[in-house]
């Protein structure tokens, strides 16, 4: 008995002597602690006590990875083919460029928020590789005008992409539709101005549908210059630029309005310009070299979504 007893005690003596050297590797450390407690009826309660300390690298950092890696994890967020701003319902009714416009993923613009320079290199991609369809009202939009229009409710208040777009886009969609900020009916103040051709009262109605119609086109191609003026404020090369004239109708609806000013594509001067709505015999009206021009169909896309 004694011999046992002492060989445990010389056991116990070395076991407590002894500790469970620490397990580390890159991440973690793991330190045992052992407490024995024996009677001397040879009945043992061993209790064992075990902290765990785990310490872990550096965070991996994204902009670690290299620049080709990069936009690829960009062009997956920020690249969906066309981006569009919520159109009304007259957009969405109306305009072709608009069909299946909800059948295009959003863009995941967060991604712009986390520093400047994952900001600088996404928004380069975003604004360069998307087909921008602007609304109906974008000259009256930053960054395409600064101008306060907040007293018109259905002028959105949000810029359509930052300033640096004007530098970097290269694919925009645009509508030369003759729907106008502001009414084109005529108004007392405008029929005074004819008075030096006759009163209102003494006009016959010939005389006052075509001075109201002349008027109205004013207006109208008025309204088209600015979008003309606006669409110059862009520096970069175009690749792509798609013209809807589906709805380029007088105010009064009884002739077109295709003949706009086309000087704003001096400095544009796009690879592609591709053409909607233009009826038959219109062609040879566009101001554009017909060698650039594409006249299709909303169904003949470029920029369409195919299913997988």
């Amino acid at each position: 008995m004694a011999h046992k007893i002492a060989h445990n005690e010389q056991s116990s003596s070395h076991a407590i002597a002894t500790r469970a050297p620490a397990l580390v590797n890159e991440t973690t450390v793991i330190t045992t602690t052992t407490t024995i407690v024996r009677s001397t009826t040879m009945t043992e309660t061993t209790t064992r006590t075990t902290t765990t300390t785990q310490h872990y690298g550096q965070p991996f950092r994204f902009l670690d990875l290299p620049a080709e890696l990069r936009m690829q994890v960009y062009e997956y967020l920020v690249v969906v083919g066309k981006v569009f701003y919520t159109p009304d319902s007259f957009e969405e009714s109306q305009d072709p460029r608009f069909k299946e416009w909800d059948y295009y993923p959003v863009p995941s613009l967060q991604i712009l928020r986390v520093n400047k320079q994952i900001h600088r290199e996404a928004e380069d991609l975003y604004l360069s590789s998307n087909l921008f369809v602007l609304p109906w009202n974008f000259e009256i939009t930053a960054p395409f005008s600064s101008s306060s229009y907040d007293l018109l409710p259905w002028v959105c208040r949000r810029p359509l992409f930052s300033s640096q777009g004007l530098k970097v886009i290269k694919n925009i969609s645009v509508s030369f539709c003759t729907r106008s900020v502001e009414p084109l009916t005529m108004t007392a103040s405008e029929w005074a101005l004819h008075s030096p051709h006759g009163d209102f009262e003494d006009l016959s109605e010939d005389d006052r549908l075509h001075y109201a119609h002349d008027t109205a086109r004013g207006g109208g191609y008025s309204h088209m210059d600015i979008k003309s003026d606006r669409l110059a404020c862009i520096t970069s090369k175009l690749q792509y630029l798609e013209i809807d004239f589906t709805n380029t109708y007088c105010p009064v609806g009884c002739c077109r309005m295709v003949d706009i000013n086309g000087d704003f594509l001096t400095g544009l001067d796009p690879a592609i310009i591709r053409v909607l709505g233009v009826r038959e015999g219109e062609k040879e009206e566009l101001p554009w070299p017909l060698s650039k021009l594409k006249v299709s169909s909303p169904e003949d896309d470029p920029w369409a979504r195919h299913e997988n």
